[in-house]
């Protein structure tokens, strides 16, 4: 930052920007802080019935909220800026960003692809089991569950009925399962080998043309 000053260039690079908010949210933050401490003196009632002492211990609730998630925006600027140090100092670091960003064209795509196939067994779901089942009466409680599914977490005594005699719960399940669970889940694998072997070669001619 002190470069581009003394430079006067305009440009910052993007992890000079990360600094530069750290140090800002740091310091907004600091103020927070001596401002809830000036007022840490007095201990909160556990029963109040002025108006004007609740309203006051209201306020300095939301001033340490607010402290709270100045520092947790902080915190995660810092764990960005360090990403640069480990691309720097780790090799292999460098290797898994520079396959994220390779690839970020075919995940956007596939985020994409899953949620479009998402959405639809969503509305598949509501339909088939909202009419019996709690869970999926709702169309956005019935997205939330095949979500839930997709990242592992089963239900499959929602879906199914021991009234219902014509349920199709476990076609819908096994379909699912075959669908996310084997065929997108192995789609986004390859996704990432092929374009970690592409950047790993590109990294080893890197090193065999500059190496001594």
């Amino acid at each position: 930052i002190f470069d581009s000053i003394n430079t006067k260039s305009n440009q910052l690079r993007l992890y000079e920007l990360f600094d530069l908010l750290v140090i800002l949210l740091n310091l907004l933050s600091q103020i927070y802080f001596l401002i809830i401490f000036i007022f840490s003196r007095d201990q909160f009632p556990l029963k109040t019935s002025n108006k004007e002492e609740f309203i006051f211990w209201q306020n300095k609730l939301e001033t340490v909220n607010l402290y709270q998630k100045i520092t947790g925006i902080s915190i995660f600027f810092i764990i960005m800026r360090l990403l640069k140090f480990f691309m720097v100092a780790f090799p292999i670091f460098g290797m898994v960003f520079q396959t994220l960003k390779f690839a970020y064209k075919e995940i956007i795509a596939f985020f994409l692809l899953v949620c479009i196939m998402l959405g639809g067994i969503g509305a598949l779901a509501h339909s088939a089991f909202g009419y019996y089942s709690i869970k999926y009466q709702d169309l956005s409680w019935s997205y939330f569950q095949v979500y839930l599914m997709f990242v592992g977490i089963f239900d499959y005594g929602s879906m199914s009925d021991k009234d219902i005699t014509n349920s199709i719960a476990p076609i819908f399940f096994v379909i699912f399962m075959i669908i996310f669970n084997l065929i997108l889940i192995n789609l986004f694998i390859s996704i990432i080998l092929n374009n970690y072997r592409e950047v790993k070669e590109k990294y080893q001619k890197f090193n065999n043309v500059y190496s001594i």
